[in-house]
């Protein structure tokens, strides 16, 4: 017995009977609108990334020793 294949935008999960095997999701809007969420979830990531570094360039600019470890076990 076969798996069932379903949609891999995750607020769709529609199964897909009757298309190629290699089909990912059940139409164009549900592509687009996953490739819309992966974007916006990697800007969200890249955004945090550099508020995490331009902390750890303040701790830098302080010379503290003791804050800089403490940032660096915060945000690695």
């Amino acid at each position: 017995m076969k798996p069932i294949r379903r949609c891999q935008y995750e607020n769709c999960g529609k199964v897909l009977t009757n298309r190629r095997p290699n089909v990912k999701f059940c139409g164009d809007n549900c592509r687009k609108h996953h490739a819309t969420y992966l974007k916006r979830e990697n800007d969200r990531f890249m955004s945090e990334k550099k508020i995490y570094e331009d902390l750890l360039q303040e701790a830098k600019l302080l010379e503290n020793k003791d804050l800089l470890d403490l940032y660096k076990i915060i945000y690695k």
